[in-house]
């Protein structure tokens, strides 16, 4: 874990989000742009 995360702090790049995606897990931007969150 430790090591994943020096990983990914360094090159952006991190396996398990490439995995959380494809199970279908919202990514931070797709929350961001959700409708129901928008304020006006």
């Amino acid at each position: 874990m430790g090591a994943n995360l020096l990983q990914s702090g360094f090159t952006r790049f991190c396996p398990l989000a490439i995995i959380l995606k494809k199970a279908g897990v919202p990514t931070e931007q797709t929350i961001n742009n959700s409708p129901e969150l928008q304020t006006t």
